[in-house]
């Protein structure tokens, strides 16, 4: 869903600042849309320099509230070929 692509997203949503510091996105589906009949808003913060996501809240059409917390953040560090392997399992 969020790759960083705004205009995409202003297709189905409107975008607002709801927070300068930290720096933090409301993502409000337009009126009408497939996306407004299950979600009401999605807020997106960004961390330090705005490099990152640090949190994002997903508030339904329902009233249900899901917030993802992003710790310990690593930009760009390498991973092991062997983690992105799954073996062959045994059935």
């Amino acid at each position: 869903w969020f790759i960083g692509d705004y205009k995409a997203l202003a297709a189905n949503f409107d975008v607002l600042v709801v927070e300068d510091k930290p720096l933090t996105l409301g993502f409000v589906p337009k009126a009408g849309s497939m996306v407004g009949k299950m979600l009401g808003q999605i807020n997106v913060t960004f961390g330090r320099e705005g490099k990152y996501i640090d949190k994002m809240v997903i508030r339904e059409a329902s009233g249900s509230v899901t917030t993802l917390q992003y710790v310990n953040v690593q930009i760009n560090e390498p991973v092991k070929k062997e983690l992105w392997e799954i073996p062959p399992h045994d059935r």
